[in-house]
């Protein structure tokens, strides 16, 4: 069976690659903007610091939704999917819930390193100059998986 909407609206697995890129983007707009303090500084270290920490906040608060999405409406929806062949075009929804999966658990790990690079920066084991440069820099791997979650979002619309 290939659906393409369920009861007239929009496919699940669509409903939540949807939701799940609005989240990956937040968490990247976020941080991008802790990377951009940090290479154009304005005001004082507290006040850095304070915003850093900030951002780890609202980090986590993003990977905790990220999380709930694996958690809870990925099997879910991989339930629903073990029960009809849900192939949309040449799409596999399940590869894609995957793939989500995957880069939700990178963002996990990110938001740890950044939390243990701040901790070391507090407790002064690297240097400023260090910590910016290791702030700033994002994994290849979590570019490459957000980038492959965009191909395999924009794969999806197409095939809509």
């Amino acid at each position: 069976m290939t659906s393409h909407s369920t009861s007239g609206g929009v496919h699940p697995v669509l409903a939540l690659v949807n939701r799940c890129d609005e989240l990956a983007r937040t968490f990247d707009s976020t941080f991008e903007a802790s990377c951009n303090l940090l290479r154009q500084p304005t005001g004082t270290l507290d006040d850095t610091l304070a915003a850093l920490r900030s951002t780890l906040d609202q980090c986590e608060q993003i990977v905790a939704a990220m999380l709930a999405c694996i958690y809870e409406d990925i099997p879910h929806l991989l339930d629903q999917l073990d029960s009809n062949d849900h192939l949309v075009a040449n799409w596999n929804p399940k590869l894609a819930l995957e793939s989500i999966s995957t880069l939700f658990y990178s963002y996990q790990e990110l938001l740890l390193e950044k939390r243990e690079l701040l901790a070391d920066f507090t407790c002064e084991e690297i240097s400023p100059q260090s910590f910016v440069e290791q702030w700033t820099q994002i994994d290849r791997t979590l570019s490459t998986q957000r980038q492959q979650q965009v191909d395999d979002l924009a794969d999806l619309l197409a095939a809509f």
